[in-house]
């Protein structure tokens, strides 16, 4: 049975994209020891060829074993946002076709786990319709992604830029006088807004005055 795939599922290409930007790329040995006891290393592959051994994997993960040692491939579903999941024969390098299609025995699960002790999955197919929610999220997840970038874009140029001017030897000679000039311009801004602030009480009041008496005089207020 298929795992329910919707628009806030995280996709398998997401998953792959945040595994390889982790601290798990930066860090890779990691991953080079032996899964803990009641684990078993599971990696996934986003295309597959058969007969092509891959040599690198997508997502890589660690996953809990049943207390019976078998494996719910469910849960492996359900962590990569997969609609299917196909085990892959590590010594042969074929699809391997399981009696059970959430669940891999414990004998199966020692069968298929190769020298590093980890099994090899691939998703075999990909419905149409969860195909069309899978590009309609990236589409949106790049519009966010190029939304954010262009609010923040502006922002990360002005803090280059001023790293760059505090670094040079000029602005070291003359720190404290650019600082004053930024005090004095703080400051300007500052009593420019006071300024601004009760000109608009001001026009607020006559504003009102007109409307209740059609003058622009000012009633006094006794």
């Amino acid at each position: 049975m298929g795992n329910t795939v919707s628009i806030f599922t995280t996709t398998p290409q997401e998953h792959a994209d945040k595994f390889w930007a982790s601290q798990y790329q930066r860090v890779p040995f990691l991953f080079k020891g032996m899964p803990h006891k009641g684990y078993v290393r599971c990696k996934f592959y986003l295309k597959f060829e058969k007969h092509h051994f891959a040599r690198q994997c997508d997502i890589r993960e660690d996953v809990a074993l049943l207390a019976d040692g078998s494996l719910d491939l469910r849960d492996v579903k359900r962590k990569w946002g997969l609609q299917e999941i196909q085990t892959i024969d590590p010594a042969r390098w074929i699809p391997f076709d399981s009696n059970d299609s959430n669940r891999l025995s414990r004998l199966a699960v020692e069968i298929l786990t190769d020298v590093d002790k980890a099994l090899h999955f691939y998703e075999p197919s990909c419905p149409p319709n969860v195909a069309r929610i899978r590009s309609a999220r990236l589409l949106a997840v790049k519009t966010k992604k190029q939304a954010i970038h262009n609010l923040f874009g502006p922002l990360r140029f002005i803090d280059t830029l001023i790293t760059r001017v505090v670094a040079t030897p000029h602005f070291k000679r003359h720190e404290g006088i650019y600082i004053w000039m930024v005090l004095l311009m703080l400051s300007v801004l500052f009593f420019s807004s006071m300024y601004f602030g009760v000109a608009a009480c001001q026009f607020q009041s006559r504003f009102r005055n007109v409307v209740r008496t059609g003058s622009f005089a000012v009633s006094p207020v006794y």
